[in-house]
């Protein structure tokens, strides 16, 4: 994966949110464990490690990328929440980036959750709180109890899907918990979710539950 250079049609690439150094080595280690385990087919007995060498050797280009978190945030521009990205929450959305590809998962939603922190870390404890209403609300309504009863009533597929993440986070999970918050809030994550974005978050956590305690890492 190359630098960040900025969006792409509107869009930022994975590089914009994830350390492009770290998928590069995890690309270069996961072609030398193929190349070992097919020599070994052979009857070729390889070690990694000198595999993982000599690939490196010849793909230099590649192999010389480095993260440049400098060039990162300028190329996002301060206006952008990418820019409120730490270097952990690079390294952890790597991750969560190699997870989803590994594991079939639309990795476009890689993204969604990145903004998200993104806007997490800008705004943090002074974030606006948005009300939401039921769609075809009246606007015009100006009973008092009418209006407490119906703010931050949410379609019954976004509630039910959040009730059971959150019966997931019982048994632990590699999202750190005012992340988690945040994305289940139904004043703040909540208010822009979808029943695909819930899915993805759901199946990721189930991904990290089935990691060997003490694995998991949190973003």
């Amino acid at each position: 994966m190359e630098p960040y250079a900025g969006r792409v049609n509107g869009n930022s690439p994975p590089s914009g949110y994830i350390n492009i150094e770290k998928y590069n080595n995890y690309l270069f280690e996961k072609a030398a464990g193929k190349m070992v385990s097919a020599a070994s087919d052979l009857g070729i007995t390889l070690k990694v490690s000198d595999v993982l060498a000599q690939l490196k050797v010849d793909n230099q280009d590649i192999a010389d990328i480095q993260m440049d978190e400098r060039n990162r945030k300028s190329r996002a521009g301060a206006e952008s929440v990418l820019y409120n990205l730490t270097s952990s929450d690079l390294d952890n959305f790597t991750d969560i980036y190699i997870a989803a590809k590994e594991n079939g998962l639309d990795l476009e939603q890689v993204a969604g959750l990145a903004i998200d922190r993104g806007i997490q870390n800008r705004y943090g404890s002074t974030l606006k709180e948005f009300d939401i209403y039921p769609y075809g609300w009246d606007f015009s309504e100006t009973d008092p109890d009418k209006i407490a009863a119906a703010k931050n009533q949410l379609p019954g597929s976004i509630t039910q899907k959040a009730d059971e993440i959150r019966n997931k986070l019982q048994g632990g999970t590699g999202l750190a918990g005012d992340f988690v918050e945040y994305l289940l809030n139904p004043r703040t994550g909540l208010c822009s979710a979808t029943d695909d974005s819930l899915d993805f978050l759901s199946r990721l956590i189930d991904i990290y539950n089935q990691q060997p305690k003490g694995q998991a890492k949190d973003i």
